[in-house]
């Protein structure tokens, strides 16, 4: 029945396209837009009404025609339940203790005292920098301090007996401090021609080899890491960052 209706419709716009041919033809040689407009128009109407009849035609079959196809609906129960949204990040593992040791002494790296791959604790001894005779100046400074410290004990005890000038007495004194002073910057400076561990970890990287000359902060020495606690660092679109809390 529904393709018997379509025939006939379709039929009765043929029709109306072949009897109006020679008018619409008409007006396009003459220039009348007014008139195509207005035939238009006509045609759609027409094409709507008949659409609307149409309409109620397959409603009428639907309701009447038990052989009908109908669609087939299916039912789904829609349950409230917690929706978790997540997105996909690369992300490079760290951690905060990743060093390389640099030297604050110059001079030639004379010993490595570890490998590649062994663990080290907090203090131990890395390597070692050539002094380059600094043990002995320091050595020589500290004869040179108790020389003074007992050349200022001296006139302490001469001067607590008002016996000697007040001059002697305060030159002594700045005599030994300043020894004292110095004995502690050589001190210093020999100490750094020791590098230790400044905490517990790996030996990753062993950079500079036994014999090479060693510029203080430029030079690396070794790089140490330590693993057991590393963090995850990810770059994430503006558009995610409103979403993020801590403890996410």
């Amino acid at each position: 029945m529904k393709k018997f209706y379509i025939s006939i419709i379709t039929l009765i716009i043929i029709s109306c396209n072949s009897s109006g041919n020679s008018t619409i033809n008409t007006l396009i040689e003459d220039g009348d837009l007014d008139g195509l407009k207005k035939r238009k128009k006509e045609y759609v109407d027409t094409m709507n009404t008949m659409q609307v009849e149409l309409n109620k035609i397959n409603d009428g079959i639907a309701f009447l025609d038990e052989n009908e196809k109908l669609t087939i609906v299916t039912k789904y129960e829609i349950k409230e339940k917690i929706f978790n949204s997540y997105i996909e990040a690369q992300a490079n593992l760290k951690t905060r203790k990743n060093v390389l040791i640099l030297p604050e002494f110059q001079g030639t790296l004379e010993q490595i005292f570890v490998s590649e791959g062994q663990k080290v604790k907090k203090g131990q001894l890395l390597a070692e920098i050539n002094d380059s005779g600094l043990k002995e100046q320091v050595d020589q400074l500290i004869i040179q301090a108790n020389f003074a410290k007992e050349n200022f004990e001296r006139t302490e005890r001469l001067w607590n007996n008002s016996i000697g000038s007040e001059i002697q007495f305060l030159k002594s004194k700045s005599d030994f401090e300043s020894s004292q002073k110095m004995v502690e910057q050589m001190k210093d400076r020999l100490a750094k021609t020791k590098i230790y561990a400044p905490f517990e970890g790996e030996i990753d990287e062993i950079i500079s080899n036994q014999g090479s000359n060693l510029i203080p902060g430029v030079s690396q020495i070794l790089r140490l890491v330590n693993l057991d606690e590393i963090y995850a660092e990810a770059s994430v679109s503006e558009k995610y960052i409103a979403n993020i809390d801590q403890g996410n």
